[in-house]
């Protein structure tokens, strides 16, 4: 079974640093494990889409593009994005991927992306609906993000359990890397400093038990914190 290749990348923090993305960025590991196979004439599924992201990077390479996501609002904005910038290749549904069959979405469906939105039940499904010799290609979260708040995402993967659930249905895994961005700190005021400046995760970690397992880190001299670890994925049936 392929090996699991890890990539991480080290951010020094600074008080004024904020993490804030574009908003149509994704990473580019993905993107290129996409667009490199022949999609000029494929069909494409994008499970869990939200507003778009992975869907409008890729849709200039594609045929077409197709969405699906359990959230009105986010495929409400993505609709309006499409409109206010003449995109025509891609449509939008809403919908929920864990119930639907896949090949009832499109009458052609050549390949299956996902972007932080995966789930056993995607998987199968996804297999399911799949040609042979066709790909899911997608980025989940593994079990490291945000491990110093001592509080594992259910929809985040180990090691193990991600590969035997490729392996058990079918899959035939050709990459799978870990990808990680690790904030490092000088001290535990540039770690405040910091969480203020990210004030939106700052105030989710405030909805449970994460930031007071946080504080706890690192009052206790902790001075890193995994902001980012995904799988990066590229499964063959």
């Amino acid at each position: 079974m392929k090996k699991i290749k890890y990539k991480t990348r080290e951010i020094i923090a600074s008080p004024s640093q904020s993490l804030k993305e574009d908003p149509l960025s994704i990473n580019s590991t993905l993107k290129k494990l996409i667009t490199s196979e022949k999609i000029k004439k494929m069909t494409i599924l994008d499970v869990g889409c939200g507003r778009g992201r992975l869907m409008f990077n890729i849709a200039p390479y594609a045929k077409k593009v197709v969405g699906i996501d359990l959230s009105k609002k986010e495929i409400d904005a993505a609709k309006k994005y499409k409109a206010a910038n003449s995109i025509n290749n891609v449509q939008f549904i809403h919908g929920d991927a864990e119930r639907v069959d896949y090949l009832s979405l499109t009458n052609e469906l050549d390949m299956i992306i996902s972007n932080l939105c995966m789930s056993d039940i995607t998987i199968k499904r996804s297999y399911d609906a799949l040609q042979k010799r066709r790909c899911l290609i997608f980025a989940a979260f593994h079990i490291d993000q945000w491990k110093e708040t001592k509080k594992i995402s259910p929809f985040s993967y180990d090691e193990d359990h991600m590969k035997k659930v490729l392996f058990d249905t079918g899959f035939e895994i050709e990459h799978i890397t870990v990808e990680k961005e690790i904030v490092k700190f000088k001290n535990l005021k540039d770690a405040l400093d910091f969480f203020q400046k990210n004030k939106k995760m700052m105030e989710k970690f405030k909805t449970d038990e994460r930031w007071q397992n946080m504080m706890g880190y690192l009052q206790e001299g902790g001075r890193s914190f995994t902001y980012k670890s995904h799988f990066i994925i590229k499964a063959r049936k």
